[in-house]
């Protein structure tokens, strides 16, 4: 769905800018995302839960440190890729949708 990919590209983003500097300034990263400053640190840390980032945030500095990203380089096989991966969910969702209706379908008829 548009938030979950929404989520996948910021944090991809993430990844992007980690990959520019050591240093990361909250107010460069929100903007960068199209964020609050506030939302920053949710945002690093999802990133950091996602295996994608280690950092550490200074929260009196408003400073995020990079110490490695996971992604070096998102060029176009990775985009086929992704693009294959998502396919292959769509797919799988909509066949789980399917067995799910005819459950209930089956169900409803059997009340």
């Amino acid at each position: 769905d548009e938030a979950t990919l929404l989520k996948s590209m910021r944090l991809l983003t993430i990844c992007a800018l980690a990959n520019e500097k050591d240093v990361l300034s909250y107010a460069d990263v929100a903007r960068v995302l199209k964020v609050g400053e506030d939302e920053v640190e949710t945002w690093i840390v999802n990133a950091i839960s996602a295996g994608l980032l280690e950092a550490r945030l200074d929260q009196l500095e408003r400073t995020v440190a990079i110490q490695s990203v996971a992604f070096r380089h998102f060029g176009r096989d990775q985009w086929l890729i992704l693009q294959e991966r998502l396919g292959t969910w769509k797919t799988n969702v909509g066949s789980m949708m399917e067995k799910l209706r005819a459950a209930k379908a089956e169900q409803d008829a059997r009340e």
